[in-house]
């Protein structure tokens, strides 16, 4: 019997040492943070919020991240990104309101203020005012909280821009998947162990708040066989249809909430896969109004390659061009000549 064990027990070492060969000549290797490199001064640029998960803190900040692409970040104390050189502009007090929300995409991740989407449409736009409210890392659950204060806030814009990628449906219930692409930020004092939102849905949308960390599995950083037995695990609980159609509620929702309170919204597809077209033809058939603004990202001269994946400021002039003449066309608004 013992020695009926030990030959299991050799059998099993054995296949499992081939198996692991295997995997790391296919290419697949255990499990690696890869460090993010983001230097910022004077301070962290944002800040634990009780509503959002983290929101903007207040200030100018000089960013630079993976030692090369500089950027400079302005947020204003309404927790939005500055969409012009002085907030207090006086001639902008009566005009308009024009509210964009999304996520570092929309925000503008390495860009300068003046290089972000939101800032182009307000030079184009002298006769509304402009506010800039996406922030990296924000999803659709973010969105729907943030509009949702606003409006009990009586804060109500004339237009409303929800700029959605198809990658924001993972983050709605903070799926395993998405939780170990962010890992390499928990290190951050600010993001380690925040309460981040969630939503689900049955009759009604529901928000709760889940810790906002990744839980490995013993022996991930150690063997490939396990890595992949894990990405398998979370790719077998990821409901990918369940996600997206939280999404499409979520819109649902807000595009209720602006029949009620008499704002114009309009979601537009910033980035370029067949889930976010298929959300965009969703909503359109609801009578909700969508605009494809989408460039091939995978392109190297809309983006920051080597280095970084986000859009550059080449690919936010072409976003903000789509949304200006959608804007124009829709709304007869005047540009600046």
């Amino acid at each position: 019997m013992i020695n009926r064990i030990k030959v299991i027990l050799v059998f099993v070492g054995i296949t499992l040492l081939l198996c692991e060969m295997v995997l790391r000549l296919w290419g697949i290797q255990p499990f690696k943070i890869y460090p993010v490199d983001i230097q910022v001064h004077p301070e962290i640029h944002i800040e634990k919020d009780s509503l959002l998960g983290y929101s903007s803190k207040v200030g100018i900040f000089e960013m630079k991240f993976n030692k090369k692409i500089r950027s400079s970040i302005t947020h204003w104390p309404d927790k939005s990104r500055a969409t012009r050189s002085n907030l207090f502009d006086s001639l902008l007090l009566n005009k308009p309101k024009l509210y964009i929300f999304g996520c570092s995409f929309t925000h503008g991740h390495n860009l300068t203020d003046s290089m972000t989407l939101a800032w182009k449409i307000q030079s184009n736009f002298p006769n509304l005012n402009v506010k800039n409210y996406g922030l990296g890392g924000y999803g659709l659950n973010q969105v729907y909280l943030q509009i949702k204060h606003k409006i009990q806030q009586q804060d109500i814009p004339n237009y409303l821009v929800i700029n959605y990628a198809s990658f924001h449906d993972e983050r709605n219930g903070l799926s395993r998947n998405w939780r170990k692409r962010f890992a390499p930020y928990f290190n951050n004092k600010i993001l380690g162990g925040v309460d981040w939102p969630t939503i689900s849905y049955t009759n009604q949308l529901l928000v709760d708040y889940k810790k906002l960390e990744y839980k490995e599995w013993p022996f991930i950083r150690y063997l490939a066989i396990i890595h992949c037995l894990e990405q398998l695990h979370n790719n077998l609980i990821e409901n990918e249809k369940e996600n997206q159609r939280l999404s499409i509620e979520i819109i649902k929702e807000i595009f209720n909430w602006s029949k009620q309170h008499n704002f114009e919204l309009l979601v537009t597809g910033i980035d370029q896969t067949p889930k976010t077209k298929f959300v965009l033809d969703q909503l359109h058939s609801l009578g909700i109004n969508v605009l494809d603004v989408s460039i091939d990202l995978t392109n190297e001269i809309y983006n920051f390659q080597p280095l970084d994946h986000h859009p550059n400021h080449r690919a936010n002039t072409i976003f903000a061009q789509k949304i200006i003449d959608y804007m124009e066309s829709k709304y007869l608004l005047m540009r600046m000549n």
